[in-house]
């Protein structure tokens, strides 16, 4: 029994070492498995970082790739032209076809592509912490070229429940109607408000083209929140954003509107920027002081039909027919007796 119990005490010590490598072992996997399976989320506070404008122009078989990151998830978008995505020897931007990835840590999502791209370069990648706390979103937007058309923006959220990144908002189908004011040729810009979260600010394109040219009708401040699952427009929630557009547009349509004589004269009515101007105005419940202003130019002979047709090339009264826009977008009903 005395040779044999030393031998024992190094068996069972050996055993005992074992039992500890094996259950370290699990302890560690059991942890790593959690921590794959344990979405993952922002902790940060609300901001955005896009990617910078200037998107590279790929050639016939080149590659190329750009990035943006945030709260450790880094958004990268990539893409190779083919025959089909290069229209021209001298392309000017890098193919929407590509794949959109986002990866964080040892994690790497790859992100469903838009319905459409053909004929689309991208122009924007951003990604987003709408709030604090909340999952990461990336936001794309594909731009089909043209004077005055089109940015396509895709936006893609996080989803904790499911730990992957779905398509919230989808703009590429050419038969896509988009239930909020929105610029199309400007597209989105995620904007920070104080530190506690993110809008997207874009325009009320509706303007465009309506009282003159598309540079002579200005279009009011468009701001949209987004929940994680939907836009919602925002705008008057924010009249110390507002007041300084209304005042720079009002400023405009005086100028403007004294023409020749005046020395800052653009050769540009004041149609545009007093419609911008009344639309911002009831955005800040200011609808009937405004009108009454419109009221002034027209008494001062500076909104005559003659005045407005030789400045626009529009035939009829510019008052009503601001008055009837207004009302129909819903931007001044019962703010200045509609």
């Amino acid at each position: 029994m005395s040779k044999t119990t030393p031998r024992l005490h190094v068996e069972n010590r050996i055993t005992v070492v074992l039992v500890l490598v094996v259950v370290a072992a699990l302890t560690f996997a059991l942890l790593v498995l959690t921590n794959q399976s344990k979405p993952l989320t922002s902790t940060h506070e609300a901001g955005s970082t896009c990617a910078p404008y200037s998107f590279p122009a790929v050639k016939l078989g080149h590659h190329a790739s750009v990035s943006a990151s945030l709260d450790g998830f880094r958004a990268t978008f990539s893409a190779t032209a083919t025959k089909e995505d290069t229209i021209s020897d001298e392309p000017s931007g890098m193919p929407f076809t590509g794949e959109l990835t986002v990866s964080s840590g040892t994690r790497t999502w790859i992100l469903p592509k838009p319905s459409a791209t053909k004929d689309y370069q991208i122009d924007e990648l951003c990604v987003i912490s709408f709030a604090k706390g909340r999952g990461p979103a990336v936001l794309t937007e594909g731009y089909t070229g043209g004077a005055h058309c089109c940015e396509l923006p895709v936006l893609y959220s996080l989803q904790q429940s499911s730990d992957r990144f779905v398509k919230v908002l989808d703009m590429t189908p050419t038969d896509f109607k988009y239930a909020l004011a929105f610029d199309i040729n400007g597209g989105f810009r995620p904007m920070l408000v104080g530190s506690s979260h993110v809008l997207l600010r874009t325009e009320d394109d509706r303007f465009a083209y309506t009282f003159g040219c598309y540079a002579c009708t200005p279009m009011p401040i468009v701001l949209d929140s987004f929940d994680g699952t939907h836009l919602t427009d925002v705008t008057g929630h924010y009249p110390s954003l507002i007041r300084p557009e209304a005042a720079s547009f009002l400023k405009q349509a005086t100028v403007w509107a004294k023409g020749e004589h005046s020395p800052s004269f653009s050769g540009i009515g004041p149609f545009g920027a007093l419609a911008a101007w009344v639309a911002d105005e009831c955005e800040l419940n200011q609808g009937s002081q405004a009108w009454s202003q419109v009221l002034s130019f027209q008494a001062a002979g500076e909104l005559s039909n003659k005045v407005y047709y030789a400045d626009t090339l529009i035939k009829g009264s510019y008052v009503t027919q601001l008055r009837r826009f207004l009302l129909k977008g819903d931007y001044c009903t019962g703010r200045f007796g509609g």
